[in-house]
């Protein structure tokens, strides 16, 4: 496809991705005809070519391309067998004679599936650990592409503190997102996609501290309630309040996270 912008053609290949290991078939749907003075060839990036194919249609494969490659002079289609990384690149069909012309144009992008063992375990740096939050460091690394990711996570979301994307794997994504309390690392390519996750809970204290309030001294009367509040737990809070009938006190915990709350009331109740 050529678009024309200024004084430059800008040509947009068509994109075809295969998986590491598999066969690799490229068609020609233009029309193709030669005489004895025209050859059909399929050229790999600039300067190497598969193989050519006659007016004839008899097909040779050149020598690097023997025993893993198969050209077909019916329809002029390519087949590359067990494809590496390295196959990765342009093809292009060209019709050499009087004036070169190319009925056919691809990208080919070979990626790996993605292994289990691919997204390796978090690297979870604690930070900052408060009474109402937990603050996470958390990268997410592909070490075969060299690619890696590091968000910040709290109780809410994550935000990208830093990236490494390797450019030879330009069609990979790395997400990292919270989703509830739980990390997700997603990586995905166009042949495959595989998540890898992480329980931020246990990452994080988040486990309401249990209330023993036997520890805590107050004294309620008809006319006053005095606490002493040293020794209240992080994160539990101390209301009181009184009425006609009664003075209470009420103890209040909450979750580090989660919005979670446990309550305990002591009352005196006037006769």
């Amino acid at each position: 496809i050529f678009y024309f912008k200024g004084n430059f053609f800008i040509i947009w290949l068509q994109h075809v991705f295969v998986l590491h290991g598999k066969d690799l078939h490229l068609d020609v749907e233009k029309p193709v005809v030669l005489d004895k003075k025209s050859d059909f060839f399929w050229r790999f990036n600039t300067t190497s070519y598969v193989g050519k194919i006659s007016y004839n249609k008899e097909a040779v494969l050149f020598d690097s391309y023997e025993g893993r490659a198969d050209a077909f002079g019916h329809n002029y289609s390519l087949v590359l067998k067990n494809v590496k990384h390295d196959d990765s690149g342009d093809y292009t069909a060209v019709v050499t004679g009087g004036k070169e012309q190319r009925p056919a144009e691809y990208k080919v992008i070979v990626q790996a599936y993605i292994c289990v063992n691919s997204i390796h375990t978090f690297n979870l740096t604690l930070t900052s650990s408060s009474s109402d939050s937990c603050n996470l460091t958390v990268t997410c690394t592909i070490v075969e592409l060299n690619i890696s990711r590091t968000f910040r996570c709290d109780a809410h979301n994550c935000s990208l503190l830093e990236e490494n994307l390797s450019t030879t794997d330009m069609f990979s994504s790395l997400i990292v997102y919270l989703q509830q309390d739980t990390v997700f690392c997603n990586h995905s390519n166009d042949v495959s996609w595989k998540n890898s996750t992480m329980v931020l809970k246990s990452q994080c204290d988040m486990k309401s501290e249990p209330l023993n309030v036997l520890h805590h001294t107050f004294f309620l009367t008809t006319d006053f309630v005095a606490l002493n509040i040293l020794s209240l737990p992080a994160g539990t809070a101390a209301f009181a309040y009184s009425n006609e009938t009664s003075a209470c006190v009420s103890f209040l915990h909450f979750g580090k996270v989660k919005p979670e709350m446990d309550a305990v009331d002591w009352c005196v109740y006037y006769m």
